[in-house]
Parts: C-alpha cells; sequence; structure tokens
C-alpha cells in the first residue's frame, strides 16, 4: 500500500473518531486519540529512510542532428535546415548493479539485472567520468545476501549462510544464461553449455563475478 494513502487513510479514519467524541463532549479521549494518530504517522513516515545511492555522471560529446534558421539568399527568405554539430551530452544515473568495461574503444556500462538499462560511449567521446555518493529519501533495501560462486567444470556452486532465493547468471554482457529459484543456502547448477568466460551471478540485491 502506498505510504502517504496509507497515513491520509489512517488519519480520516481517526478524525471521524475524534467528530464522534466531540459530540459526546469527552476532551481527555479526544486528546489520547491525536496523539495516537501522530504516533501511527510517525511510525508510517520512519518507514521512508533516507538511503545512500552511486550515481555515474558520464559528460560526453556526441553528433546529433539540429534545426537552426538560416537566410537563403536564392529564395531570398529565411528557412530552417537541419545540420549534424557535436554537442556536449551529460549522463546522470544510478550505477547499482551495474559494472563499468573499457575495452575496444568503448566505454560499457552493464546491469545484469535490468539489460534494459545497458548503454555505451565511445571512449574517444568521453570527457569525463564521475562518481558521486548521494543521500536519497526512499524505502530502505532489503538486506544484501551474501553468497560465493565458483565453477567446478560445468557446475556452478552457490553457498551462502542465508536462502539464497531467485538465482540469476548473466554473461558479462548483460544476456540473462541461466536461472533458478532455491529455497535452500547451498545450490548447485549443471552449465555444459556455457563457453569459457566471465559471469555475472546475482541473488537477492547482490552479485559477484565468477569465471568459468
Amino acid at each position: 500500500m502506498n505510504t502517504s494513502f496509507f497515513i491520509i487513510f489512517v488519519s480520516n479514519c481517526f478524525l471521524l473518531k475524534i467528530n464522534n467524541i466531540n459530540q459526546n463532549n469527552n476532551p481527555m479521549k479526544k486528546l489520547l486519540l491525536i496523539i495516537t494518530i501522530a504516533i501511527l504517522c510517525g511510525a508510517v513516515w520512519t518507514a521512508q529512510a533516507q538511503v545512500q545511492k552511486t550515481f555515474l555522471k558520464v559528460i560526453y560529446v556526441d553528433l546529433v542532428t539540429v534545426e537552426i534558421n538560416v537566410y537563403d539568399p536564392d529564395l531570398a527568405m529565411w528557412i530552417d535546415v537541419e545540420v549534424e554539430q557535436y554537442t556536449v551530452l551529460t549522463d546522470d544515473f544510478p550505477i547499482e548493479g551495474g559494472i563499468v568495461q573499457i575495452r575496444n574503444n568503448e566505454v560499457t556500462v552493464v546491469f545484469a539485472d535490468s539489460v534494459e538499462q545497458n548503454r555505451s560511449y565511445l571512449f574517444d567521446d568521453v570527457i569525463s567520468m564521475e562518481f558521486e555518493q548521494r543521500t536519497v529519501q526512499g524505502i530502505k533495501e532489503m538486506e544484501t545476501i551474501k553468497f560465493s560462486a565458483y565453477f567446478v567444470g560445468d557446475v556452478l556452486h552457490l553457498s551462502s549462510e542465508q536462502m539464497l532465493g531467485n538465482v540469476s547468471i548473466y554473461s558479462i554482457t548483460g544476456a540473462l544464461v541461466a536461472g533458478i529459484n532455491n529455497a535452500g543456502n547451498t545450490a548447485q547448477i549443471n552449465l555444459p553449455g556455457l563457453s569459457k568466460g566471465v559471469y555475472i551471478v546475482r541473488a537477492g540485491t547482490s552479485s559477484v563475478k565468477t569465471i568459468k
């Protein structure tokens, strides 16, 4: 349930109760109900906590098409034409769960858990890349799962002190290659079809790299 909706709902319920108490002229009960409303709303509000998130700001140049107004002497009038020009752009986004790779004159940001957020830039076009810790308002995230992942031949071994839950395996390019739902704290996944290379294993809000 949305937090704001819940606060409004609780407040309205108690206000109706206060109106009934007003009719009975009982100031002590009215005071107790007002205090209860404040406590309940405060408890719900504290569920929204300030959390630290890491953002990546990328400043780069890109060739974009813009429309400019120029004078055409043949037509003896001003006309709009489209031209291509280099423009300085800024990309600013949270980097949690992302990996920055630099290879073959390309900077790639890969999100194993959300492939649609993947992005890439030409290395020569990047002016600067800056990581920044920011305080944002939001619901506290669930506890991070600490686990280990390693290959023995074709079998991926997973172990944790907590329940693993949903486990996803991604290639280094961010493609999902396998996934399981495990109710225990250990698992063995046979993956004979995977080629040798680096893979990203994600469980809960945590991810680790492993090499086959």
